[in-house]
């Protein structure tokens, strides 16, 4: 993100904080502009779609303390700092350059003696410095008091440490040249910057899943910025995994790396399966007379087998049968099948269906579960 892009762009109204927002302020702001805004909440609306990306461009940078300083430092700059002009005076003072960048680069310019610095002349802008600098705000190191300048190919100009102040009103602006200092320190404290590489940021993104697709695995697509991205979901992820896809992330800059997408799974409940562990967990309905007489049932599989449970006659509701081998499957091993037995009680029984039942409970009169009830609940 350049500079010019922090010049245009207040973060903090974005979000609806103060300057002075804590992290924790921050983080909360940012979480339910986000909801408001995320495009699953607002499908087809591209307005909004926008807004999201600003605001995680704003938090990005706010919720990162050298990035909040930087970008600090050159919106007050661009504010009421020093302001560089062609054909300005050359004879500013080096204080005010320091004031202006001290923020920027942790320390002012010290005070070397007998450095040389060339410009190319031109018609700076503000934003032509700020791109030049805010790439260096973290590579301020200090020389070992040689009063060499430090050269910036691209840039054609050297910035020794005292000269700086006799150049003040003359900008540098690309020339495609490359400068060089001639100096010799006298033991001052002299500082040069160079630019160091600097890897991108992470990406966030989410996609939902159904049961099938996240026990079996699946590919989707996620449409970020104006790219699409191919993602493969591995069989068993869980509600609330995160799938990293390096080097997928906001670009590197200066030869840096660039970052990661991470995409959170968000996996549908289903309302006969679910996962633990290795094991799949089976909520198996059967029938009053299947769970009393006792079946062979053909249960169906999410991954498209099918395999033949034997209920045993009496069996009760909540009881649990395993079965080894037909579970998750893994690079450790294959996980079990859990049945969990649920006694389906029927709402609408036709006349006949209730006779028989009529004659079903005269039968089994003296069958009487809660029979010791009263003894075993006062014990």
């Amino acid at each position: 993100m350049g500079s010019n892009d922090w010049l245009d762009k207040d973060y903090y109204a974005v979000l609806g904080v103060s300057k002075g927002v804590s992290d924790k302020d921050l983080k909360k702001a940012y979480r339910k502009l986000a909801r408001q805004y995320h495009p699953d909440q607002n499908p087809g609306n591209r307005e909004a779609e926008e807004k999201f990306k600003t605001i995680g461009e704003a938090y990005a940078v706010l919720s990162d303390p050298a990035q909040r300083k930087k970008y600090d430092a050159l919106r007050a700059m661009a504010a009421g700092g020093p302001r560089f002009r062609a054909g300005a005076s050359r004879h500013g003072t080096a204080a005010d350059f320091e004031d202006a960048f001290s923020a920027m680069f942790t320390s002012g310019f010290g005070g070397g003696n007998g450095g040389s610095a060339r410009y190319t002349a031109g018609n700076p802008d503000l934003g032509d410095i700020l791109n030049m600098f805010s790439n260096a705000a973290d590579a301020a190191e200090r020389s070992r008091n040689s009063g060499a300048g430090a050269s910036y190919p691209g840039f054609g100009t050297t910035f020794p440490n005292t000269s700086a102040s006799s150049y003040y009103g003359n900008t540098a602006r690309p020339a495609g040249g490359s400068g060089s200092g001639n100096g010799e320190g006298n033991g001052g404290s002299n500082r040069w910057f160079s630019f160091r590489a600097q890897n991108g940021a992470d990406i966030s993104a989410s996609t939902k899943l159904t049961f099938k697709q996240a026990y079996n695995g699946a590919t989707v697509r996620l449409r970020l910025r104006e790219e699409t991205i191919t993602v493969r979901i591995p069989p068993g992820v869980h509600d609330g995994q995160k799938i990293r896809l390096r080097g997928k992330g906001q670009p590197g800059s200066n030869g840096g790396e660039p970052g990661n997408l991470v995409v959170t799974c968000c996996v549908e409940p289903h309302p006969y399966l679910h996962l633990d562990g290795k094991d799949l967990c089976f909520t198996l309905p059967v029938t009053f007379a299947e769970a009393v007489q006792g079946a062979l049932i053909t249960v169906p599989l999410p991954d498209g087998s099918t395999v033949k449970v034997n209920v045993a006659a009496g069996t009760q509701s909540g009881e649990e049968i395993r079965i080894p081998g037909y579970g998750l499957k893994t690079k450790s091993g294959r996980g079990d099948l859990r049945l969990q037995i649920q006694v389906a009680v029927p709402r609408d029984l036709s006349k006949a269906a209730k006779q028989a039942m009529q004659a079903f409970t005269e039968a089994t009169r003296n069958a009487n579960p809660r029979a010791q009830l009263d003894r075993l609940v006062a014990l």
